[in-house]
């Protein structure tokens, strides 16, 4: 029996604001994600669980609309911070 155990490697991308890497399953550096509004921060994690829930195929879709709006809404609002003069777009960041 080996003295030590082999430990997967953590799936990793880029936060959605910076060149960061981050876990999967976040959106965000934690650095980013406390400059987020609170009210935002509650409903990407809300259309979040909603969209990985969802029921069907058809709340699938519309439950990732809103993860999307949110997520967006929030990475904006960052960008809008740490960034002032670069206008808010829509970003194509495929993190939760």
């Amino acid at each position: 029996m080996p003295a030590f155990t082999r430990r997967s490697p953590v799936a990793t991308h880029r936060c959605a604001v910076c060149p960061r890497a981050i876990s999967n399953g976040l959106l965000m550096c934690a650095s980013h994600w406390r400059l987020v509004p609170h009210e935002q921060q509650q409903a990407v994690n809300r259309t979040w669980r909603y969209f990985n829930g969802a029921p069907g195929p058809r709340a699938a879709l519309a439950a990732r609309r809103d993860y999307l709006a949110a997520r967006d809404a929030a990475i904006d609002s960052v960008a809008a911070l740490v960034n002032p003069a670069t206008p808010a777009t829509t970003t194509g960041a495929t993190a939760p």
